[in-house]
């Protein structure tokens, strides 16, 4: 089984989350970055949709959907508590 949230935290930026639509790791941390905060919102700030047919051919063998939440649950928060630190400077 594999451990979505090393897997994530270890990857490269270029490492694709969605083989379909060839959007990696980088796409999705700087939609972070600009704010989103939910799978919907990374969707729609990078402009794709995704069937769930990716799955076979992505490295973690899991969906898009699933990838980007673990990246969600690994960086929102650090991005969060950058952001109000920052906030307080």
């Amino acid at each position: 089984m594999v451990d979505l949230l090393s897997l994530w935290q270890d990857a490269r930026e270029n490492d694709l989350v969605c083989s379909k639509n060839n959007i990696t790791k980088h796409n999705v941390l700087v939609s972070i970055t600009n704010g989103a905060d939910t799978l919907q919102k990374i969707k729609e700030d990078i402009g794709f949709s995704c069937d769930g047919s990716c799955a076979n051919k992505n490295a973690s063998g899991k969906a898009c959907d699933e990838n980007i939440k673990a990246l969600l649950e690994i960086y929102a928060p650090l991005f969060e508590l950058m952001k109000h630190t920052h906030d307080k400077v």
